[in-house]
């Protein structure tokens, strides 16, 4: 998961103005920035948040319809695509009990455009007490979505999580972790030029399913199978003898025949189900339990992730994202730092594209209270500012989840006693991504030293030079593939409870036992 910052080559003495100018405007070039910037796709969307899809009410009590919409959205209710409530200004809408006898309905929330029209953005099929036949409205409706599971019985509140999957043993099946069985799974419309996780997180298609222009896309098999199920869709669509748009939303290999495909009218074109990508087993899984675990722990309570290395705001959106899934009422809070600069710009897109309002956003790098060697090394002319993690966590009274991710700095930054004495004082869980071995050790007797609780310890690959190298390809799956890229020799991967997986940086993942009353799970509600 290295993001190894750019180093560039000393300039001869005689050309450094023409040096800086060169540097300042590579550094903000295609090369980086992709296509994100110059042309803006960034398009708004809404997403239900409750009542989830599949999910059985009492009939004849008031619904609250709770969803993440752009600020200032005008957003329309539809039942059985009746309309039935309009929403401004708000988060949500609550909806008579009249509207919701027994029986099965469709619940949609729409965006309303300019002109007045709009078109459906999220559903869920919603079941009332004894679930009876939907109606013909709501079977007509649902058809014409491609929803057809959940309609003609009830069963439980959720679908269980399909099986676990470990990419290194494609035969083996385990069961997901309880945390990601809590959250269900999102479910919606395929949308060009985003991926979207089991938590509805939107993701730019540019940003990680361009092997060229992303490391993840060769290291960690959720990202590039994520790319993967997306690009399966999008030739779907080909076969269909229809284009995507925006163009830059295919694989490579699909642009060309795009170009010469017809283009439906926006509201003509086909929008398949699909189902939010679920994580295989991989070096970010145990991360993701992590995360979830501090969503279930702040039981509904004002919820505070900040992360550190945000890059585009990964765990930070994700964070959030789960918070509202599970407590759909409750506020949250991301705090994300990010030195350089094109993600830093990312990273306020991503948190555009997902509805995240309440977030502190700096450009900026944590370190010890001296300024770290490398702070200019690599970001050219736009050389972020320095601070203390003491002086970042200063204007918060708790953080639920604190995730570091920074090549390195790690020792440096826990080096300042008053940084370490705020993380003590504030920080419920905390995950850091060791960048050596001595960090590693260092940084888990520090913590145990403090009293915090190590929930998961994962080392360093000490070889991770080899290790990497033998990270390739193998057959092609379907056309345009270029085969998983799978770790191929097995004395570079470690064992965990779902088999055995690669991880590169070290894993360390705490529970501060201060709040020691926050730790147990066994008394949490599921969520609504």
């Amino acid at each position: 998961r290295a993001r190894v910052p750019l180093r560039w080559r000393a300039c001869p003495p005689r050309w450094p103005v023409l040096a800086a100018v060169l540097l300042g405007s590579f550094a903000t070039s295609s090369v980086f920035d992709h296509d994100e910037f110059a042309n803006p796709s960034h398009t708004p969307a809404l997403q239900l948040l409750s009542p989830r899809h599949d999910a059985r009410l009492p009939a004849g009590q008031d619904v609250r319809v709770v969803f993440a919409a752009p600020k200032g959205a005008l957003v329309r209710i539809l039942l059985d695509r009746e309309e039935v409530a309009r929403v401004s200004g708000a988060k949500y809408a609550l909806l008579p009990a009249s509207l919701f006898p027994r029986g099965t309905r469709l619940l949609q929330a729409e965006l309303v455009d300019a002109l007045g029209g709009g078109s459906p953005r999220d559903a869920a099929v919603l079941h009332f007490c004894e679930c009876g036949q939907p109606s013909k409205a709501a079977a007509a409706a649902a058809s014409a979505l491609s929803i057809s599971d959940g309609l003609e019985t009830c069963g439980s509140r959720e679908k269980a999580l399909p099986a676990l999957e470990n990419p290194l043993e494609p035969g083996q099946r385990y069961m997901h972790s309880e945390e990601l069985e809590r959250f269900g799974r999102w479910a919606g419309e395929l949308e060009a030029g985003y991926t979207t996780d089991w938590l509805g997180v939107r993701t730019r298609y540019a940003w990680e399913c361009v092997a060229e222009l992303d490391d993840y896309y060769g290291f960690v098999p959720s990202r590039r199978l994520a790319c993967e199920e997306y690009d399966r869709g999008m030739r779907d669509m080909m076969e269909q003898g229809l284009a995507p748009l925006p163009l830059d939303s295919l694989p490579m290999d699909l642009r060309e025949r795009a170009r010469r495909a017809p283009v439906p009218p926006e509201a003509a074109a086909p929008r398949p189900r699909v189902e939010g990508f679920l994580p295989p087993l991989d070096d970010e899984y145990p991360e993701i339990v992590a995360m979830l675990r501090s969503v279930i722990r702040s039981r509904g309570n004002h919820f505070v992730v900040v992360e550190l290395g945000a890059s585009y705001g990964t765990w930070g959106a994700r964070g959030v994202a789960a918070a509202r899934r599970l407590y759909p009422m409750a506020t949250s809070h991301f705090v994300g730092v990010e030195p350089a600069r094109h993600r830093f710009r990312q990273m306020e897109q991503h948190m555009l594209s997902n509805n995240m309002e309440n977030t502190t956003l700096l450009h900026a790098i944590i370190s010890s209270s001296s300024p770290p060697a490398h702070a200019g090394v690599g970001y050219a002319t736009h050389r972020p500012p320095v601070m203390t993690l003491h002086a970042l966590l200063a204007p918060h009274d708790h953080v639920d989840y604190l995730d570091l991710d920074i090549q390195g700095q790690e020792k440096d930054v826990f080096s300042d006693p008053a940084s370490v004495e705020a993380v003590n004082e504030k920080v419920y869980a905390l995950h850091i991504g060791a960048h050596s071995p001595e960090i590693h050790e260092e940084l888990r007797s520090l913590f145990l030293s403090d009293g915090w609780i190590l929930e998961m310890d994962y080392p360093h690959t000490p070889r991770m030079e080899y290790c990497d190298s033998q990270v390739q390809p193998g057959e092609a799956r379907f056309e345009g593939d270029a085969g998983a890229f799978l770790q191929r020799d097995r004395s570079c991967l470690v064992q965990t409870e779902q088999g055995p997986t690669y991880v590169r940086d070290g894993i360390l993942s705490f529970f501060n036992d201060r709040f020691g009353h926050l730790y147990d799970l066994s008394d949490v509600e599921a969520g609504s």
